[in-house]
């Protein structure tokens, strides 16, 4: 009799293992759901009829979101500083390898037209554009040390009150702050491929990064955040914000361009794939109280206890390799769909970062020439992800090899040094 019951209690096991889990969403997270996507919307509405130069705290010009108001109190006095450092070091990388930066185009003119044509035009073939990685997907450390820019800058007095007012905050201290004079930065990019490109502008593609800075002044291992951005294919440059409730970085991300140019191809690529993101949230079969832009969206923390944190403005920009502007299409392909028909070895990405902090007010750039000696930092440099798992495959292999013949030596000596037992 007892085997007919466990029979069936294995099978009512089985059964509600396999079962799809049901999740039951409460009114107080879909009201929360609710509330981000109205606010998505209002936001992708105000990026849709932007213009370039709208954000000029010179000249008393703000944007009525969230961060980008008068009232709001954020360092917006310092971004031309800002953008002008980010311009004087993608000037310095064009000077020394005798490159156009594409910058020079920046007065402010009507700016609601496409640049379609403009941008397809400006499309070079292999053998004229700069030697550049389109797939910058890599991890890049170095050093960063505080910018002169931001010498003498008071630090920003916020209201969070007046900020949120529907977000009650468990503390008045902000995370990812940095104090310290220098520390390390690590910065793990990911590409997100041809296909999130618009296919009327191949020069501009999106991308997200996980920032690691790290304070010598604290302990622990450093602040991580992520970011989203784009990265302009034709002269390397790459633009990351973070997004919060705080701070509507992702939607106001033109603002933040180093040219007219760049702010409408910007503009245009982010209208089309922030409203396919809205979409999916509004039909996605499962509530996800998080913004998809979320720089912090592994942490259950922020929903329990808010805690405030420094919003981040980051500006890269791609060293060239060095290799013949023709090859760099080679060796991309090879190292994503290996045949073994290309053996130069693929040379590391390097690039150039300066961090700007609008509520914290504080700016970092990272330490190399032509400010520092070699010797004492080259920027952000470190392997293509691609290259990167190749070679932890190599060691991993090697590991073994060891091992095996680790084991094969101990049995043989086992079997040629046995000693039997003697009295």
């Amino acid at each position: 009799m007892d085997a007919p019951r466990i029979v069936v209690l294995v099978f009512l096991l089985l059964i509600l293992w396999a079962s799809p889990e049901t999740k039951t969403v409460s009114p107080s997270q879909q009201r929360q759901l609710d509330r981000l996507l109205v606010q998505e919307r209002r936001d992708l509405a105000l990026l849709q009829i932007s213009s370039y130069g709208d954000l000029d705290a010179g000249q008393d010009k703000w944007i009525n979101v969230t961060g980008l108001r008068k009232q709001d109190g954020y360092a917006w006095n310092l971004l031309p500083k800002v953008r002008e450092r980010a311009r004087q070091q993608a000037e310095t990388i064009s000077s020394a390898w005798h490159l156009s930066t594409g910058l020079e185009n920046n007065d402010v003119v009507d700016d609601t037209k496409s640049t379609t044509s403009n941008a397809s035009s400006s499309v070079t073939s292999p053998d004229q554009r700069a030697p550049l990685y389109h797939n910058v997907t890599s991890i890049v450390h170095g050093r960063w040390v505080r910018s002169k820019v931001a010498a003498g800058s008071p630090a920003p007095s916020l209201n969070l009150t007046n900020l949120v007012p529907n977000v009650i905050y468990n503390t008045n201290h902000y995370s990812r702050n940095i104090t310290g004079p220098e520390g390390e930065l690590r910065i793990r990019i990911h590409d997100t491929d041809h296909e999130k490109s618009t296919p009327s502008d191949t020069s501009l593609r999106q991308i997200t990064a996980d920032l690691t800075v790290q304070d010598e002044s604290s302990s622990g291992d450093g602040w991580e955040m992520a970011m989203h951005g784009v990265h302009h294919l034709l002269d390397g440059s790459i633009v990351l914000v973070t997004t919060s409730q705080r701070f509507a970085g992702i939607f106001t991300l033109p603002q933040f361009a180093l040219s007219r140019d760049s702010f409408i191809s910007t503009r245009q690529l982010l209208n089309q794939s922030l409203a396919e993101t809205i979409q999916v949230q509004e039909s996605a079969s499962e509530t996800n109280t998080f913004s998809p832009w979320s720089s912090s969206p592994q942490s259950q923390s922020d929903l329990l206890f808010p805690t405030p944190h420094c919003e981040y403005i980051v500006y890269l920009q791609q060293y060239p390799i060095n290799v013949a502007s023709s090859n760099v299409d080679s060796i991309e392909s090879e190292l994503r769909h290996p045949t073994g028909r290309w053996n130069v070895p693929s040379p590391p990405v390097r690039m150039s970062a300066v961090l700007f902090s609008p509520d914290c007010g504080f700016v970092l750039e990272s330490k190399g020439p032509p400010d520092y000696a070699p010797q004492h930092g080259q920027h952000l440099e470190g392997p293509k992800i691609e290259t990167y798992i190749r070679s932890s495959r190599r060691a991993i292999l090697a590991f073994a090899m060891i091992v095996c013949a680790q084991l094969w030596v101990l049995l043989r000596q086992m079997k040629d040094a046995s000693t039997p037992s003697t009295r």
